[in-house]
C-alpha cells in the first residue's frame, strides 16, 4: 500500500525512495516498484530497469519492458533494443508495444524524426502485421500532423 501512495506523490524524493527500494525488493514487490517507476516516468530509473529486461522472472522482465515504454528516452530505447534481441517470442509483443509508446511520446514532444526512425524500424519483414500496421499509422500521423 505504501508503494501506491508513494507512486502518486509528485517530486524527486518519491522517485528516489522507489529507486532506492528497488535493489532490496524481491518478487511481487520488485515488480510493483518497477511498475511505479514506469508510471512516474522516472528517467533516472532507466539504467536499473534496463538491467531487469532479461531477468529469469518473466513477470519482472515484462514489467521492466513495459516501464521502459512509459519512461522513454535514449536509455530506455537501448534497453528495448537489448530486450528485442533476447526476449522470448512470448514477450516480443511487449517490446514492440513499448517502442510504439515511446514513439508516440516523441511525436507529442515534437521529435517527429526520432519517432519516424522507431516506426520505420517496426515496419519491416519479420515484425508482426499488427505492429507493422500500428507503425505505419504512427508514421503517417507523425508526418501529417495527425490528420
Amino acid at each position: 500500500m505504501a508503494r501506491y501512495a508513494i507512486e502518486r506523490i509528485p517530486g524527486e524524493a518519491a522517485s528516489k525512495a522507489l529507486l532506492e527500494a528497488l535493489p532490496k525488493a524481491q518478487g511481487k514487490a520488485k515488480v510493483g516498484i518497477v511498475n511505479s517507476l514506469g508510471e512516474r516516468g522516472c528517467a533516472a530509473a532507466a539504467p536499473a530497469i534496463v538491467s531487469l529486461v532479461g531477468d529469469a522472472d518473466k513477470v519482472l522482465a515484462g514489467a521492466a519492458i513495459g516501464a521502459l515504454g512509459k519512461i522513454g528516452g535514449p536509455e530506455a530505447l537501448k534497453g528495448l533494443d537489448k530486450a528485442l534481441q533476447s526476449a522470448p517470442d512470448a514477450q516480443k509483443m511487449l517490446v514492440y508495444d513499448a517502442y510504439l509508446k515511446i514513439a508516440e511520446k516523441m511525436v507529442a514532444a515534437g521529435d517527429k524524426l526520432g519517432a519516424q526512425k522507431i516506426y520505420a524500424g517496426l515496419n519491416k519483414e519479420g515484425v508482426p502485421q499488427l505492429v507493422r500496421s500500428a507503425a505505419m499509422k504512427g508514421m503517417v500521423k507523425s508526418t501529417t500532423g495527425g490528420r
